[in-house]
């Protein structure tokens, strides 16, 4: 998988990491437990999704304000039609993320005379790629943005479901809610990570996902303690579901 990719789903993948990292034992607020207990499994949720467009954002900065880097991924898929997958993903990288001198990305998967072509066009031309690929490898591309199976349960994509669940015995129960006007229920907590390597971090996370346990927002903050760095991250997703 082109590299560019990788940190669009790795990017994904910390969200569900830092939710899971809490070990004390909490009773949840009983409307909580019972909007999120409701046999959720990422593969049903895929398969309630017709077309799904996010954005997710990240931006490196010093605590002056003055930035250092940021990648924006523009994502759509269509999975309506299951022998016609859909995909385009449009990145732009800036300052620490160019790697290079890609600052512009347009990656493209879908069928021409009934193949899938996966073609990755950039700003440097000597970077650009497209081959001929298998459907085994459209799917899973796709099936990664929303989750991966990692033996314990699905984690690592647009789906939050089981992540949640898991989630709010490990937090206190004031850290979970549910927006009863936009049907989603909402993480939103600060909290101090210490790392080996990068040392004291303070988060602020506000994580906000639908019935289907599909993420449709995340902000996450993470200011260095013992640094000048501040990473700032967010999502916003919007998704059509199968009638």
């Amino acid at each position: 998988m082109n590299k560019k990719i990788t940190i669009l789903v790795t990017v994904l993948l910390l969200f569900g990491v830092l939710l899971s990292g809490c070990r004390k034992q909490y009773t949840p607020r009983p409307e909580v437990e019972q909007y999120l207990n409701s046999g959720l499994t990422a593969e049903k949720s895929f398969e309630k999704i017709a077309e799904c467009n996010y954005t997710s954002t990240v931006t490196i900065q010093n605590k002056n304000g003055s930035e250092q880097g940021k990648q924006t991924n523009k994502v759509s898929f269509n999975v309506t039609d299951k022998e016609n997958l859909l995909l385009v993903m449009e990145q732009t990288f800036s300052g620490s993320y160019v790697e290079n001198g890609v600052t512009e990305q347009l990656v493209k998967l879908g069928k021409q005379d009934g193949k899938y072509i996966y073609a990755v066009e950039t700003n440097v031309s000597s970077q650009n790629k497209i081959r001929q690929v298998d459907d085994e490898f459209a799917q899973d591309l796709i099936t990664a943005l929303v989750y991966t199976d990692n033996g314990a349960y699905d984690n690592g994509g647009l789906y939050y479901g089981d992540t949640f669940m898991l989630s709010i015995y490990k937090y206190p129960p004031e850290s979970f809610c549910l927006d009863t006007e936009s049907d989603l229920c909402v993480f939103d907590e600060k909290m101090l990570i210490i790392h080996d390597r990068i040392g004291k971090v303070r988060l602020y996370q506000t994580t906000k996902i639908n019935r289907l346990g599909l993420l449709e927002y995340d902000y996450e903050k993470y200011v260095g303690e013992d640094s000048d760095q501040i990473v700032i991250s967010e999502v916003i997703a919007q998704y059509k579901y199968v009638n």
